[in-house]
């Protein structure tokens, strides 16, 4: 016949588990990376002088990392945060209204120039201290 025993973990087993758990997750929140602080830019963007209604603005590291950080152009303004450091500049906007990344191409209603995104020379310096708003007067 079966016995059936009742486990009953001894009060140093029990301490072990729980300390296992808990330096487990010390040593995970350690491993974390947190990288370059984030500073809070903001701007404006005028087409043809007038405030842009709707697009996107990338800041682009000149750095050699490639990173991007975006925000969202609305009314002519934008505001998100990025690492400090040069940024090149690119700005969209489409007549279609919002177009998926994958698909982004001047055939889809890509209404501002490739001088100010795709071959943008547009650029943006981000300081760790001091005011980082940006105001970009794009033409036709």
């Amino acid at each position: 016949m079966w016995q059936f025993q009742i486990f009953r973990p001894s009060l140093v087993g029990l301490v072990g588990v729980v300390a296992c758990l808990l330096f487990g997750l010390a040593g995970c929140a350690k491993s974390v990376v947190e990288g370059p602080p984030k500073i809070t830019v903001t701007g404006t963007v005028q087409w043809d002088g007038k405030p842009l209604d709707v697009g996107d603005v990338l800041f682009i590291d000149t750095a050699g990392d490639d990173r991007r950080y975006a925000g969202v152009i609305k009314n002519g303004e934008f505001q998100f945060e990025c690492t400090p450091g040069a940024k090149r500049v690119e700005v969209q906007a489409f007549r279609n209204g919002n177009v998926p990344v994958d698909k982004v191409s001047h055939d889809n209603g890509q209404y501002i120039p490739r001088q100010y995104n795709e071959q943008s020379t547009l650029v943006a310096e981000v300081s760790e201290s001091g005011e980082n708003h940006f105001e970009f007067r794009l033409t036709p």
